[in-house]
Order: C-alpha cells, then structure tokens, then sequence
C-alpha cells in the first residue's frame, strides 16, 4: 500500500533536521527576530494545538508578512488544514468575496491589525496569535 504523506508532515519532518540551524529572520521589528528550525517547530506545535478546534478545511491568515505569518501558516499546516492567506488592503468586497468563495469562517491575525483594518470584513470568529 502506498503511504501518503501530507505538507504538514513533510514540513515537520524538514524542520526536525538541523535543529539549531537559523529558520527565520525577521527584520521587521526593531529587534530583529531569529527563530532556529527547533524553535520554529515547538512554537508551531503549541500553535497548532490551539488550532485543532477550528472546525473547517480552510482557515484564513491577515497577518502582515513577518514571523507571525510564517508561524501561523506552519501551524495551519500542521492541523492538516488548509491556509487561506487574505490581503488585508485589497479593500472590503475583494476580500468579502475571498472569504466566501473559500468559505471561510475563522481567521488568525492579532488585535493590531483587527484594529488598523476595521472596514476589512473580519468573520464573526477571529483567533487572536497574540493571546495564546
């Protein structure tokens, strides 16, 4: 029997190897953030397990990019769910239809960006990355 083997899977199994090596850079903050594959791994897992209550296939993403986009995009991908990455300022309808073509009804961002984009139409479940 051939044995199938997920993105998730395959990224947990990479992340596993070298450890110690630098994953991620991310210069976006004044302190640049390193985040070894180890470390990206274990944040990513304890992520994910907040994320395994979200009942649908597909979750959206609104972060900007940065270690919090790629965290969250990992940890999706470790449920075995799907990520669905939205622009945040393509404006109200294009993301409105986003949204319901994917058929989305979670979406992972932080309350900064919640707060900056009021008019984006956020689902009436958003999982905050800042609070877990």
């Amino acid at each position: 029997m051939k044995r199938t083997v997920n993105l998730g899977h395959q990224l947990f199994l990479s992340l596993k190897k070298g450890f110690f090596e630098t994953a991620l850079l991310d210069y976006s903050r004044p302190e640049p953030i390193r985040l070894n594959r180890g470390m990206l791994l274990v944040l990513a897992l304890e992520l994910s397990n907040h994320l395994r209550s979200i009942d649908d296939q597909r979750v959206g993403v609104a972060l900007p990019p940065g270690a919090a986009g790629v965290l969250t995009n990992l940890a999706i991908f470790l449920t075995g769910k799907t990520p669905v990455n939205l622009n945040f300022t393509t404006g109200a309808g294009a993301a409105s239809r986003s949204i319901e073509k994917a058929r989305i009804t979670t979406i992972v961002s932080a309350d900064a960006v919640v707060r900056k984009f009021p008019d984006f139409p956020w689902t009436r479940e958003v999982f905050d990355v800042g609070d877990w």
